[in-house]
């Protein structure tokens, strides 16, 4: 139990972890959020939209032990593997929950792992609490469906 009138972190202690956590962000990517299709008067039918990119960066990526869930999706087996995304809490500035549910991260670059290059995952969740230095995002990967 702290003293009274006293704190049990320091005020700044969040921001002192920032270096610390961005220096582990070996991975570059974007995050963007799918936008709804338009109409085109033209050609008489609706055209995807292109994405809102959110973020585009550093980030970490890891593959969440024990992740591999076969389930049933219409009929065919498709195994659901897991992933926690890592980004700074902050970009210029500006917070990033923003990032939401079904917003798709793209891993753009990685030195240690390229089989991550292209590879889209979905946010599923994004990981929130009162004391963080950086912007956990539990994602998902489809994987290709077998009958």
């Amino acid at each position: 139990m702290p003293l009274p009138n006293t704190k049990v972190f320091h005020p700044d202690w969040s921001a002192r972890h920032y270096a610390v956590a961005e220096g582990q962000l070996t991975a570059q990517g974007t995050i963007t959020r799918p936008m709804p299709a338009v109409f085109n008067e033209l050609l008489g039918y609706e055209v995807p939209a292109a994405p809102q990119v959110l973020y585009d960066g550093p980030l970490r990526v890891q593959r969440l032990p024990l992740s591999s869930l076969p389930t049933t999706i219409a009929d065919r087996e498709v195994i659901i593997r897991e992933y926690q995304v890592t980004m700074p809490l902050a970009v210029n500035g500006r917070n990033t929950a923003a990032i939401q549910a079904n917003d798709i991260v793209t891993v753009t670059g990685s030195d240690d792992d390229p089989q991550l290059v292209n590879r889209p995952l979905r946010v599923r969740d994004v990981r929130i609490g009162s004391l963080v230095w950086q912007r956990d995002l539990l994602c998902e990967d489809l994987g290709p469906t077998t009958r």
